[in-house]
């Protein structure tokens, strides 16, 4: 199964974080957006962003 995932700004962040250790990730997502979304993403989206990374077959 490949996943096709299409050019956003959204996805532009992921592959910034692509580049970040876990404790820099928190650190930008914390001073870079207001605490309900970095709640919000370290609790939810950070799964999803591993996922991302985790699977080879995902294109940009």
């Amino acid at each position: 199964m490949s996943i096709t995932i299409q050019h956003s700004q959204y996805n532009s962040e992921f592959y910034k974080l692509a580049k970040m250790s876990l404790p820099e990730i928190k650190e930008y997502v914390n001073n870079n957006y207001p605490r309900a979304k970095a709640n919000f993403f370290m609790k939810y989206k950070l799964q999803q962003y591993a996922l991302f990374l985790s699977n080879p077959k995902i294109h940009a």
